[in-house]
């Protein structure tokens, strides 16, 4: 986990906040008396969309609200570089959703072509009126 020190938009003191950016996506930490509290939680599959504005940096969330979230970092590079990671931490993690999709839809067109095979292997069924006259004793 990489963490950067951050500041609310309406409250601009940098240092308030930390931000995390990890494989599942940004965690936003709020420093009191020398301990984090996780305050906020942003999931790579309900973000949006990530941007950064001089020494803003904008992390829109998906779903009916579509809340934007904006932070004050403490350079326009660093607004910049988390940006790029966060794109990367959201690109990998999308690959891996799709390694995992891909992995599924496979495994359950072989149990499919396995089922068949057997279904291949079973003894033709009678028709219904050779099972009556067989269960006539």
């Amino acid at each position: 986990m990489v963490f950067h020190r951050v500041g609310r938009e309406k409250k601009p003191v940098v240092g308030e906040l930390v931000l995390g950016v990890c494989a599942t996506g940004i965690i936003i930490y709020e420093l009191k008396n020398h301990l984090r509290t996780v305050t906020r939680r942003f999931l790579w599959k309900e973000t949006d969309t990530i941007s950064a504005n001089h020494r803003k940096l904008t992390i829109e969330c998906g779903g009916p609200s579509g809340k934007k979230h904006i932070f004050v970092t403490e350079s326009s590079k660093i607004a910049q570089y988390l940006v790029v990671l966060n794109n990367l931490g959201h690109r990998e993690s999308l690959s891996k959703s799709c390694d995992e999709i891909t992995a599924k839809v496979e495994a359950r067109l072989r149990q499919q072509r396995e089922l068949r095979e057997m279904n291949r292997d079973l003894p033709e069924p009678c028709p219904l009126s050779e099972m009556k006259e067989q269960q006539a004793w």
